[in-house]
């Protein structure tokens, strides 16, 4: 299935685009930016084994918001994903 729909329409002299190439321009940046978040959702596990980390807490502060070990950090900070976002926020 296709992820948008533009309808173009000749409406001489000019051609008009429906959504506007700025809202197409939003809506595939905003998708590219959730992809790379969605990594969030996958856990690191401990080294060496299928066992996921467990939270980590700052300073053996259980009240405070435990940080999570997942793939974000890595994905969010690689080149390559780095180049190809801004190839496709470029693209459209």
């Amino acid at each position: 299935p296709p992820i948008s729909r533009v309808t173009a329409s000749l409406s001489a002299p000019d051609i008009v685009l429906s959504p506007a190439l700025s809202d197409i321009h939003k809506l595939f940046n905003k998708m590219v930016k959730q992809t790379v978040e969605s990594t969030t959702s996958f856990v690191r596990w401990m080294r060496g084994t299928c066992v996921e980390t467990p939270p980590q807490y700052p300073r053996d502060d259980k009240e405070e918001e435990p940080l999570m070990m997942t793939f974000y950090t890595d994905i969010s900070q690689d080149p390559k994903v780095l180049k190809m976002m801004l190839a496709l926020g470029q693209a459209v």
